[in-house]
């Protein structure tokens, strides 16, 4: 069952990645102003779920746990943001999931697990593609885009707050854990408006009734991802539902390119067979070796 779970959560977030591209690129100018909007839409999903899990809202170690977890999401979808506002959604996707690498490195450092000689072959096929898909070519150049320095970051930021969740996923709920990492980090949003360029920008779309609804389509779709992802989590692997989600390039790679020759005003990325050869050789790599650390 949980590996339906972690099947429809990868959808998911193959959709909200490419809304994600499109409205950071498109529509709003500042990640900070997109991260708020996003947030101020998912408000109204979450304040519902807490009367579903109100007994749950017991102080204690778990929430704790839940609210670290939620500050490291917040940081992940801030550089996250910050990631497809500078860089391809298709080179942002595959960096973004090398989470396994992270997940495999947390599980050595604070499970005491053990990496086999597979595991090391798998970490470094992730890692050659990953260099791979941020190299790109500037006239005579090439150079690594910052977005896929902010994508490794919040790989980093998502695996451990993954860790964190799915320990305290043990005793609470995923809908509970997800209400409380989310209002726990309601004030750090706030701050984002301390910014005066931000906070026009946010009166400005929250006014606009059009823009709003699909935040809220778009939130809607988000929550039932990560619920999904959380629900994956706490029944199955941790590894094996990272593995999962690091085939997600794939799928945002083949809509990066559909929507590049079908609908470039949405998305526009280069399609010639060279670029996305290479593309394609990079993230085959990120998940085969994701597999290898998964299942070998």
């Amino acid at each position: 069952m949980w590996l339906i779970f972690a099947i429809l959560a990868n959808t998911l977030f193959g959709f909200t990645n490419i809304f994600d591209k499109f409205f950071n690129t498109k529509k709003i100018k500042s990640a900070y102003s997109f991260a708020f909007l996003l947030n101020f839409a998912f408000f109204f999903i979450y304040l519902t779920s807490l009367f579903f899990v109100k007994d749950e809202l017991v102080f204690g170690r778990v929430m704790v746990q839940a609210s670290i977890s939620g500050v490291f999401w917040f940081l992940m979808w801030i550089f996250l943001f910050k990631a497809m506002q500078k860089g391809e959604a298709s080179r942002v996707s595959a960096i973004f999931f090398t989470q396994p690498v992270f997940s495999a490195l947390i599980a050595v450092l604070f499970l005491n697990e053990k990496l086999s000689l597979v595991d090391w072959s798998g970490i470094l096929m992730i890692v050659v593609g990953a260099f791979m898909v941020t190299w790109e070519r500037k006239s005579r150049e090439k150079i690594v885009n910052i977005a896929y320095i902010y994508a490794l970051i919040a790989a980093v930021l998502s695996s451990t707050g993954n860790a964190v969740a799915k320990d305290a996923m043990v005793t609470m709920s995923s809908v509970a854990l997800n209400a409380i990492s989310f209002f726990a980090t309601v004030p750090l949003y706030f701050l984002l408006l301390i910014n005066k360029d931000v906070l026009r920008e946010v009166k400005a779309n929250i006014k606009d009734g059009k823009t709003m609804l699909l935040f809220f389509i778009r939130s809607i779709i988000g929550y039932v991802g990560l619920l999904s992802l959380l629900v994956a989590l706490k029944i199955g692997s941790l590894s094996i539902v990272s593995a999962i989600l690091g085939t997600q390039p794939l799928f945002v790679l083949s809509m990066s390119i559909l929507f590049s020759i079908f609908a470039p005003k949405v998305i526009h990325e280069s399609v010639d067979s060279k670029t996305i050869s290479k593309k394609l050789l990079a993230i085959v790599l990120i998940v085969a070796g994701a597999i290898f650390i998964s299942f070998f």
